[in-house]
């Protein structure tokens, strides 16, 4: 991942903890909460951001990431 320095990867180590616990990427991006939810309501649907769930900590660190990225 590009921006990535060495305190940063020690901090998204130390939030995701053992990777080996997750039985894959999809359980990894729920766990941190970017997997967007779909809600739906009879034929209407939409996918939204889950912000409820989650360790938002991680999010957090991710979102600032992939925004510094884009500047």
């Amino acid at each position: 991942m590009p921006r990535v320095h060495t305190v940063t990867a020690y901090a998204l180590i130390s939030h995701i903890a053992e990777i080996e616990r997750f039985q894959n990427a999809n359980k990894v991006t729920s766990y941190a909460g970017v997997t967007p939810v779909f809600f739906s309501s009879a034929v209407k649907g939409k996918n939204v951001q889950n912000k409820n769930q989650g360790n938002r900590e991680l999010y957090a660190m991710l979102y600032l990431l992939l925004c510094n990225k884009y500047k």
